[in-house]
């Protein structure tokens, strides 16, 4: 993902998120793989497109945590 980050047509890291609708993984795997994916996106100086489905409050902790810069929600519920 990071190496994809460096074309000049990617603008955004996404779509990237919690969802725990179905229950695929768990909250706290997810919550992991979201942290480094937005200290992937800051890295490379991205936005976010962010999806969150049945875990808006986690979501909102996490950005406030540990984003800091810009992005579009994609998918809410």
């Amino acid at each position: 993902i990071e190496q994809l980050l460096k074309h000049p047509k990617v603008l955004a890291l996404g779509e990237i998120g919690l969802d725990y609708h179905y229950n695929f993984s768990a909250p706290d795997r997810q919550k992991a793989v979201f942290r480094e994916q937005m200290a992937i996106a800051a890295r490379a100086g991205k936005p976010i497109i962010i999806h969150t489905r049945e875990a808006w409050g986690d979501t909102l902790a996490m950005l406030r945590e540990h984003w800091n810069g810009t992005g579009i929600m994609h998918c809410f519920s």
